[in-house]
């Protein structure tokens, strides 16, 4: 909304803050406040900034090596990143994952093993899915549920009278 319309396009091109009318007061504002010894330091703000020869940012390809973030990924089996979410196999479900951005792909993992790879979206909204996402899930009576693991089958039980089992252990029949 607003902030996206007003603030980021100004704090990408700082120009702008200058010619900005919404941003003219507010300017103004910090660098008279900035002026002033701070209340704990007792240092300006702004001469301070000036003798700390910051260093500028690394490439957005190395602080993406570093930006990892844990989201949980919901019952569809998508996990939400930069407004875009993204498929992962129905099995983690529910479970937490961790998430980077490499090389224009956007990375799923469980651990060391990477679950899911997806090229990046930039649109807001937007799903992607993973091919197979949900291979292996049936449907039962309209909702979404795992094949069996193991299948039940039918057993003939014998059925004896409990004097069978006293002669075998060596006790008196009651019965």
């Amino acid at each position: 909304g607003f902030l996206r319309k007003n603030c980021l396009p100004a704090a990408q091109n700082p120009s702008l803050l200058d010619a900005s009318p919404i941003f003219k007061p507010a300017l103004e504002w910090c660098r008279k406040a900035d002026s002033k010894p701070h209340g704990t330091t007792g240092k300006i703000p702004l001469q301070e900034l000036a003798a700390e020869e910051l260093l500028p940012l690394p490439a957005e390809e190395v602080q993406n090596r570093y930006r990892w973030e844990s989201r949980k990924v919901t019952r569809e089996g998508l996990v939400s990143f930069d407004g875009v979410r993204y498929g992962v196999p129905w099995q983690y479900s529910g479970k937490e994952v961790q998430i980077r951005l490499s090389g224009g792909q956007v990375e799923i993992y469980d651990g060391e093993m990477i679950l899911a790879k997806h090229p990046v979206q930039t649109r807001r909204g937007n799903v992607v899915w993973l091919p197979g996402q949900y291979q292996g899930l049936a449907e039962r009576k309209g909702i979404a549920a795992p094949y069996p693991a193991a299948k039940q089958r039918e057993v003939q039980v014998e059925i004896r009278p409990l004097s069978f089992y006293d002669r075998l252990l060596g006790g008196t029949s009651h019965g």
